[in-house]
Protein backbone atom coordinates (compact mmCIF):
# COMPACT_ATOMS: atom_id res chain seq x y z
CA UNK A 1 0.00 0.00 0.00
CA UNK A 2 2.82 2.77 0.82
CA UNK A 3 4.45 1.61 -2.49
CA UNK A 4 1.53 2.07 -4.08
CA UNK A 5 0.92 5.89 -2.59
CA UNK A 6 4.30 7.01 -3.30
CA UNK A 7 4.11 5.86 -6.72
CA UNK A 8 1.05 8.13 -7.19
CA UNK A 9 2.44 10.81 -5.24
CA UNK A 10 5.50 10.59 -7.53
CA UNK A 11 3.62 10.38 -10.70
CA UNK A 12 1.25 13.71 -9.53
CA UNK A 13 4.52 15.70 -8.13
CA UNK A 14 5.22 16.86 -11.45
CA UNK A 15 1.78 18.63 -12.15
CA UNK A 16 1.17 19.43 -8.87
CA UNK A 17 4.71 22.07 -8.61
CA UNK A 18 3.78 23.01 -12.58
CA UNK A 19 0.05 24.46 -11.11
CA UNK A 20 1.53 25.95 -8.10
CA UNK A 21 4.44 27.64 -10.46
CA UNK A 22 2.01 29.02 -12.91
CA UNK A 23 -0.25 30.39 -9.79
CA UNK A 24 2.25 32.35 -8.53
CA UNK A 25 2.80 33.79 -11.79
CA UNK A 26 -0.96 34.84 -12.04
CA UNK A 27 -0.76 36.57 -8.15
CA UNK A 28 -1.09 40.19 -7.94
CA UNK A 29 2.26 42.10 -8.65
CA UNK A 30 3.08 42.55 -4.96
CA UNK A 31 6.90 43.04 -4.14
CA UNK A 32 6.69 40.33 -1.10
CA UNK A 33 3.79 38.32 -1.86
CA UNK A 34 5.58 35.31 -4.11
CA UNK A 35 8.76 35.52 -1.64
CA UNK A 36 6.11 34.98 1.21
CA UNK A 37 4.52 31.79 -0.32
CA UNK A 38 7.51 30.00 -1.42
CA UNK A 39 9.37 30.45 1.32
CA UNK A 40 5.63 29.31 3.46
CA UNK A 41 5.71 26.48 1.27
CA UNK A 42 9.60 25.68 1.96
CA UNK A 43 8.84 25.93 5.89
CA UNK A 44 6.20 23.38 5.20
CA UNK A 45 7.97 21.10 3.48
CA UNK A 46 10.72 21.07 6.93
CA UNK A 47 7.88 20.96 8.63
CA UNK A 48 6.20 17.75 7.32
CA UNK A 49 9.61 15.99 6.84
CA UNK A 50 9.84 15.05 10.41
CA UNK A 51 6.41 14.94 10.88
CA UNK A 52 4.25 11.02 12.10
CA UNK A 53 2.07 11.80 9.19
CA UNK A 54 4.67 10.96 6.46
CA UNK A 55 5.98 8.47 8.22
CA UNK A 56 2.67 6.59 8.43
CA UNK A 57 2.65 7.42 4.47
CA UNK A 58 5.53 5.97 3.69
CA UNK A 59 5.55 3.28 6.03
CA UNK A 60 8.31 4.32 8.13
CA UNK A 61 6.34 4.31 11.11
CA UNK A 62 5.90 0.66 11.36
CA UNK A 63 9.73 -0.04 9.90
CA UNK A 64 12.67 0.33 11.69
CA UNK A 65 14.88 1.42 8.87
CA UNK A 66 17.99 1.68 11.16
CA UNK A 67 17.96 -2.10 11.85
CA UNK A 68 18.88 -2.46 8.41
CA UNK A 69 23.33 -2.45 8.13
CA UNK A 70 24.60 0.06 6.22
CA UNK A 71 25.29 -1.57 3.12
CA UNK A 72 25.43 1.13 1.20
CA UNK A 73 28.00 2.84 3.49
CA UNK A 74 29.85 0.26 1.97
CA UNK A 75 29.39 0.71 -1.47
CA UNK A 76 29.93 4.40 -0.95
CA UNK A 77 33.66 3.33 -0.07
CA UNK A 78 33.95 0.06 -2.32
CA UNK A 79 36.54 1.48 -4.53
CA UNK A 80 38.85 2.41 -1.55
CA UNK A 81 38.59 -0.92 -0.02
CA UNK A 82 40.95 -3.54 -0.95
CA UNK A 83 39.84 -7.51 -0.38
CA UNK A 84 37.52 -7.70 -3.20
CA UNK A 85 36.42 -11.33 -3.16
CA UNK A 86 35.89 -11.72 0.73
CA UNK A 87 32.45 -12.26 2.47
CA UNK A 88 30.40 -8.99 3.68
CA UNK A 89 28.70 -10.46 6.65
CA UNK A 90 26.08 -8.25 8.92
CA UNK A 91 24.89 -9.00 12.24
CA UNK A 92 21.37 -7.90 14.41
CA UNK A 93 19.98 -9.15 17.51
CA UNK A 94 16.76 -9.70 16.01
CA UNK A 95 15.60 -8.31 12.75
CA UNK A 96 16.21 -9.90 9.35
CA UNK A 97 16.97 -8.03 6.31
CA UNK A 98 14.45 -8.02 3.26
CA UNK A 99 16.12 -10.82 0.92
CA UNK A 100 14.59 -9.63 -2.78
CA UNK A 101 14.58 -5.68 -1.73
CA UNK A 102 17.94 -5.73 -0.05
CA UNK A 103 20.04 -8.16 -0.15
CA UNK A 104 19.63 -9.19 -3.45
CA UNK A 105 20.25 -5.26 -4.37
CA UNK A 106 23.28 -5.13 -2.76
CA UNK A 107 24.80 -8.49 -3.43
CA UNK A 108 24.24 -7.31 -7.39
CA UNK A 109 26.31 -3.60 -6.91
CA UNK A 110 28.29 -5.36 -4.61
CA UNK A 111 29.19 -7.95 -7.22
CA UNK A 112 33.19 -8.26 -6.65
CA UNK A 113 32.73 -9.48 -3.31
CA UNK A 114 32.01 -12.71 -2.37
CA UNK A 115 28.64 -12.52 -1.17
CA UNK A 116 26.13 -10.27 1.30
CA UNK A 117 24.97 -12.82 4.41
CA UNK A 118 23.38 -11.40 7.22
CA UNK A 119 22.99 -13.21 10.88
CA UNK A 120 20.19 -12.18 13.23
CA UNK A 121 17.97 -14.31 15.42
CA UNK A 122 13.83 -14.83 15.39
CA UNK A 123 10.96 -14.56 17.77
CA UNK A 124 11.87 -17.49 19.44
CA UNK A 125 15.60 -17.06 19.90
CA UNK A 126 16.77 -19.61 17.07
CA UNK A 127 19.67 -17.98 15.44
CA UNK A 128 18.91 -17.12 11.45
CA UNK A 129 21.93 -16.53 8.53
CA UNK A 130 20.22 -14.93 5.60
CA UNK A 131 22.62 -16.39 2.62
CA UNK A 132 21.70 -17.34 -0.64
CA UNK A 133 24.98 -19.13 -1.08
CA UNK A 134 25.13 -22.40 0.56
CA UNK A 135 28.95 -21.67 1.07
CA UNK A 136 27.95 -20.00 3.66
CA UNK A 137 24.48 -20.89 4.86
CA UNK A 138 25.96 -22.38 7.69
CA UNK A 139 28.67 -21.08 10.87
CA UNK A 140 30.83 -24.38 9.93
CA UNK A 141 30.84 -23.35 5.77
CA UNK A 142 31.71 -19.67 6.74
CA UNK A 143 34.57 -20.46 8.27
CA UNK A 144 35.42 -22.94 5.93
CA UNK A 145 34.99 -20.89 3.15
CA UNK A 146 36.55 -17.75 4.60
CA UNK A 147 40.11 -16.93 5.46
CA UNK A 148 39.00 -13.12 5.73
CA UNK A 149 35.26 -11.22 6.53
CA UNK A 150 33.86 -7.85 6.46
CA UNK A 151 31.56 -7.11 8.88
CA UNK A 152 29.04 -4.56 9.22
CA UNK A 153 26.92 -3.35 11.88
CA UNK A 154 24.79 -0.32 13.62
CA UNK A 155 26.33 0.27 17.21
CA UNK A 156 23.25 2.04 17.66
CA UNK A 157 20.75 -1.13 17.05
CA UNK A 158 23.67 -3.83 17.78
CA UNK A 159 26.34 -4.35 20.17
CA UNK A 160 28.15 -7.46 18.97
CA UNK A 161 29.58 -8.45 21.90
CA UNK A 162 26.40 -9.38 23.27
CA UNK A 163 25.27 -11.37 20.90
CA UNK A 164 25.98 -15.04 21.47
CA UNK A 165 27.19 -16.22 17.88
CA UNK A 166 29.25 -13.09 17.62
CA UNK A 167 30.92 -13.79 21.34
CA UNK A 168 31.33 -17.72 21.26
CA UNK A 169 31.73 -18.36 17.44
CA UNK A 170 32.98 -15.74 15.40
CA UNK A 171 35.55 -14.04 18.00
CA UNK A 172 36.68 -17.57 18.18
CA UNK A 173 37.42 -18.29 14.77
CA UNK A 174 38.24 -14.98 13.33
CA UNK A 175 40.66 -11.47 14.55
CA UNK A 176 39.93 -7.90 13.81
CA UNK A 177 42.26 -7.08 11.95
CA UNK A 178 41.39 -2.63 10.24
CA UNK A 179 38.50 -0.53 10.82
CA UNK A 180 37.69 1.28 7.74
CA UNK A 181 34.80 3.38 8.96
CA UNK A 182 33.32 4.36 12.08
CA UNK A 183 30.46 6.69 12.44
CA UNK A 184 27.13 6.91 14.63
CA UNK A 185 25.15 4.23 12.77
CA UNK A 186 27.81 2.80 10.95
CA UNK A 187 30.69 0.54 11.39
CA UNK A 188 32.56 -1.99 9.14
CA UNK A 189 35.73 -4.03 9.73
CA UNK A 190 38.27 -6.36 8.77
CA UNK A 191 38.48 -9.60 10.22
CA UNK A 192 40.94 -12.39 9.25
CA UNK A 193 41.04 -15.89 10.14
CA UNK A 194 42.89 -16.90 13.11
CA UNK A 195 46.35 -17.54 13.07
CA UNK A 196 46.68 -15.22 10.29
CA UNK A 197 48.74 -12.18 11.71
CA UNK A 198 46.94 -8.73 10.96
CA UNK A 199 50.33 -7.68 9.91
CA UNK A 200 49.79 -9.50 6.61
CA UNK A 201 46.68 -6.47 6.00
CA UNK A 202 48.52 -3.52 8.61
CA UNK A 203 48.37 -0.12 6.37
CA UNK A 204 51.82 1.36 5.49
CA UNK A 205 52.64 -2.35 4.32
CA UNK A 206 56.49 -3.23 3.27
CA UNK A 207 55.76 -5.58 0.77
CA UNK A 208 53.96 -5.10 -1.81
CA UNK A 209 54.08 -6.57 -5.73
CA UNK A 210 52.33 -4.96 -8.43
CA UNK A 211 52.64 -7.37 -11.78
CA UNK A 212 52.79 -6.33 -15.42
CA UNK A 213 49.59 -8.80 -16.21
CA UNK A 214 47.26 -6.41 -13.35
CA UNK A 215 47.52 -8.52 -10.70
CA UNK A 216 48.19 -6.88 -7.58
CA UNK A 217 49.68 -8.90 -4.38
CA UNK A 218 49.12 -6.39 -0.95
CA UNK A 219 51.10 -8.03 1.18
CA UNK A 220 53.05 -11.37 2.58
CA UNK A 221 53.93 -12.73 5.80
CA UNK A 222 55.55 -16.37 6.74
CA UNK A 223 55.98 -18.00 10.04
CA UNK A 224 58.30 -21.19 11.20
CA UNK A 225 57.27 -23.28 13.24
CA UNK A 226 59.55 -27.07 13.24
CA UNK A 227 57.59 -29.07 11.01
CA UNK A 228 56.10 -26.54 8.48
CA UNK A 229 56.60 -22.99 7.04
CA UNK A 230 52.91 -21.08 7.31
CA UNK A 231 52.83 -18.55 4.08
CA UNK A 232 50.46 -15.80 3.92
CA UNK A 233 49.50 -13.94 1.17
CA UNK A 234 47.36 -11.16 0.21
CA UNK A 235 45.76 -10.57 -3.07
CA UNK A 236 43.96 -6.94 -3.61
CA UNK A 237 43.74 -7.74 -7.54
CA UNK A 238 43.57 -11.02 -9.66
CA UNK A 239 41.74 -12.47 -12.36
CA UNK A 240 40.30 -15.22 -10.90
CA UNK A 241 41.32 -18.57 -11.55
CA UNK A 242 43.45 -17.21 -14.62
CA UNK A 243 46.64 -17.01 -12.69
CA UNK A 244 48.51 -19.34 -10.03
CA UNK A 245 51.30 -18.77 -8.21
CA UNK A 246 54.41 -21.25 -6.76
CA UNK A 247 56.42 -21.04 -3.34
CA UNK A 248 59.93 -22.59 -4.31
CA UNK A 249 62.73 -23.10 -1.40
CA UNK A 250 65.65 -23.31 -1.92
CA UNK A 251 68.92 -24.27 0.11
CA UNK A 252 71.97 -22.49 0.37
CA UNK A 253 73.78 -23.97 -2.64
CA UNK A 254 70.50 -23.19 -4.81
CA UNK A 255 69.30 -26.32 -5.39
CA UNK A 256 65.36 -26.60 -4.99
CA UNK A 257 64.31 -28.56 -1.88
CA UNK A 258 60.84 -27.89 -1.70
CA UNK A 259 58.08 -26.53 -4.39
CA UNK A 260 53.97 -25.46 -3.41
CA UNK A 261 51.67 -24.49 -6.53
CA UNK A 262 47.83 -22.89 -5.82
CA UNK A 263 45.85 -20.90 -7.67
CA UNK A 264 44.84 -17.43 -7.36
CA UNK A 265 41.03 -17.58 -6.88
CA UNK A 266 38.20 -16.90 -4.31
CA UNK A 267 39.50 -15.28 -1.05
CA UNK A 268 41.93 -12.77 -0.87
CA UNK A 269 43.71 -13.78 1.99
CA UNK A 270 45.66 -17.00 1.02
CA UNK A 271 47.11 -19.39 3.74
CA UNK A 272 49.28 -22.59 2.96
CA UNK A 273 51.93 -24.41 4.44
CA UNK A 274 55.38 -25.44 3.42
CA UNK A 275 56.14 -28.97 4.83
CA UNK A 276 59.85 -28.46 6.06
CA UNK A 277 59.95 -31.65 8.47
CA UNK A 278 62.20 -33.61 6.02
CA UNK A 279 64.60 -30.78 4.83
CA UNK A 280 67.92 -31.22 6.46
CA UNK A 281 69.62 -28.54 8.97
CA UNK A 282 70.77 -25.47 7.29
CA UNK A 283 69.87 -22.04 5.67
CA UNK A 284 66.76 -21.65 3.11
CA UNK A 285 65.19 -19.26 0.78
CA UNK A 286 61.94 -19.08 -0.40
CA UNK A 287 60.60 -17.70 -3.86
CA UNK A 288 57.34 -16.57 -5.31
CA UNK A 289 56.70 -16.78 -8.73
CA UNK A 290 53.40 -16.20 -10.62
CA UNK A 291 52.18 -17.28 -13.91
CA UNK A 292 49.33 -17.73 -16.35
CA UNK A 293 47.55 -21.38 -15.98
CA UNK A 294 47.41 -22.10 -19.51
CA UNK A 295 50.79 -21.25 -20.92
CA UNK A 296 52.80 -21.54 -17.82
CA UNK A 297 54.68 -17.71 -18.85
CA UNK A 298 55.85 -16.83 -15.39
CA UNK A 299 55.15 -13.14 -15.24
CA UNK A 300 57.32 -9.77 -14.32
CA UNK A 301 56.75 -6.77 -11.90
CA UNK A 302 57.16 -4.20 -9.53
CA UNK A 303 58.28 -4.55 -5.90
CA UNK A 304 56.78 -1.43 -4.89
CA UNK A 305 59.21 -0.70 -1.87
CA UNK A 306 61.92 -0.67 -3.38
CA UNK A 307 60.91 0.60 -7.04
CA UNK A 308 63.06 -2.58 -8.67
CA UNK A 309 61.27 -4.03 -11.67
CA UNK A 310 61.87 -8.10 -11.90
CA UNK A 311 61.47 -10.60 -14.86
CA UNK A 312 60.54 -13.80 -13.03
CA UNK A 313 61.08 -14.70 -9.04
CA UNK A 314 60.99 -12.77 -5.94
CA UNK A 315 62.48 -13.53 -2.72
CA UNK A 316 59.45 -13.88 0.04
CA UNK A 317 61.81 -15.50 2.98
CA UNK A 318 65.08 -16.44 4.82
CA UNK A 319 64.78 -19.54 7.04
CA UNK A 320 67.16 -22.04 8.93
CA UNK A 321 66.35 -25.25 10.29
CA UNK A 322 68.14 -26.48 12.76
CA UNK A 323 68.31 -30.08 13.94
Amino acid sequence: MAARRLRYTIILAVPLVCSIAIGLTLLPARKFAIPALVGLWILGFFVYVGSDELNVFTNRKYQNSDAVPSYQDFRYKAESLPSRNALILSFHPDTMVDDYKVLAYYRWVLSDWAHVAHITYDASGNLVIQSGLSTYAALDAIVDNSNSIWVIHNPQQTDLNSLEVYRNWFTQHFQICRRFIDTERSVIDYFVKIPIPCSLIADGRGFEIIYDNGVWLGGAELAQKPDQLAVYLWWLQSDEEVYAYSLQVFDDRGEKAQQLDAVISGDPVDARALDISSLPAGAYSVDLIVYDRQTGATQSGTMVSESRSFERAVELHRFVVER
